[in-house]
């Protein structure tokens, strides 16, 4: 059946513009969560909304896959890269998941790095 997916983005996204630090942050950040949708949560439905506003950029992507507990420990990096990289651009990363309950990734980010 594989992943059914959409995507919500702003009218507006192709004007913004980022540093190319910030830039390949959020896009690492960015993989790193749908890698994470695509290879760990067994998911068929996937969302991702990216809206601007206030100046500050908010991606949120969630799916309706097995979940997992986000403070459970690990021996892998991904989340810790991600949040790693949330700092770095200045903003948070809140990452929402409990086994059986899906994940929701958000990211929240001001436009001025």
């Amino acid at each position: 059946a594989g992943l059914l997916y959409e995507a919500h983005l702003p009218d507006d996204l192709n004007a913004l513009r980022l540093s190319m630090d910030a830039r390949r942050e959020f896009y690492l950040l960015f993989k790193e969560a749908v890698n994470n949708v695509v290879k760990h949560a067994h998911a068929t439905r996937a969302r991702l909304d990216v809206t601007l506003a206030h100046k500050r950029l908010r991606m949120e992507l969630a799916d309706n896959g097995i979940g997992f507990d986000p403070m459970a420990h690990t021996d892998r990096n991904g989340l810790h890269n991600m949040q790693a990289r949330a700092r770095h651009l200045h903003g948070q990363l809140v990452v929402h998941s409990a086994p059986g309950a899906g994940t929701r990734y958000v990211l929240d980010f001001p436009l001025t790095t």
